[in-house]
């Protein structure tokens, strides 16, 4: 029984996935959302200024009483890659990014300044 349950599981993951890359607008934010993950993750010197940078930005949101503390609480942590077959990976990447939306945007918009004084 548990095996059929996981056959359905996996096929109704593999069903509500199909049917959002058939909606343009849920389609083309979960492209971005991948496109952002790549960019911001794309180097390891990237990788580490992200992390960096979330640090800092949990250390300013505990230092003005926006966050609690306490074991396990506050954790840096990554940006997720949203998988093509579960439903449940897309959730995790919305997720991660909402959690170090500030941090990916510092490092976007220090990317962008980059770029744009080189070209």
């Amino acid at each position: 029984m548990a095996i059929i349950l996981r056959f359905v599981d996996k096929q109704g993951q593999l069903a509500l996935v199909a049917a959002a890359r058939e909606v343009v607008e849920v389609h083309q934010f979960f492209k971005d959302l991948s496109d952002i993950v790549n960019i911001a993750s794309a180097s390891s010197k990237r990788h580490d200024e992200l992390q960096k940078t979330q640090a800092a930005e949990i250390f300013r949101l505990v230092s003005i009483n926006e966050l609690a503390t306490g074991t396990g609480m506050n954790q840096i942590g990554t940006l997720q890659r949203p998988g093509e077959t579960r439903w449940s990976s897309h959730l995790n990447s919305v997720t991660s990014l909402l959690k170090m939306y500030n941090a990916t945007s510092t490092i976007l918009e220090n990317l962008k300044n980059t770029v744009s004084n080189y070209s």
